[in-house]
């Protein structure tokens, strides 16, 4: 069973209105078979944001708490500079980070993370990485699963 868990920040630190609180919509497993939801929801917050055995709350709240702190630093050096350049576009701020799950081929579940984040400069960085997940088992379908050692 997929559970959605979808997570606009809110924050103390008030954004301008160029900025995009962080937007986060996680999709994870609920399953009776614990073992098998642990090793998912590990390899999903492990892709996502570097965590690993810790809830999928957890994640956010620590993800959203580094993203504002890291603003927040920043803020009185954006805030004089849009003074002097009202359309300093560079200074803008988003994260979003967006997940969907497709099955394959059979006995095998396609995990799909898109991040994009946008802390000033030309372009946002956007990221997009996929889990191979054995359907039954939950483990994580590694390019060593697929190929034979030293095959050219």
């Amino acid at each position: 069973l997929l559970k959605n868990f979808d997570f606009s920040a809110s924050t103390e630190i008030p954004f301008t209105e160029f900025d995009k609180m962080p937007n986060i919509s996680i999709d994870y497993v609920m399953s009776a078979d614990k073992e098998r939801e642990t090793k998912i929801n590990n390899s999903i917050l492990y892709a996502i944001f570097g965590y690993e055995n810790i809830s999928v709350e957890a994640a956010i709240d620590s993800f959203v708490a580094h993203v504002n702190e890291e603003y927040a630093c920043l803020r009185p050096e954006y805030i004089n500079e849009k003074q002097i350049n009202a359309n300093a576009a560079w200074l803008n701020h988003s994260y979003i980070i967006d997940t969907k799950v497709e099955y394959g081929r059979k006995g095998v579940t396609n995990y799909i993370i898109h991040s994009e984040s946008y802390t000033g400069g030309a372009n946002p960085n956007s990221v997009c990485t996929i889990i191979n997940f054995d359907s039954e088992t939950g483990c994580e379908i590694k390019l060593d699963d697929l190929f034979k050692e030293n095959y050219a």
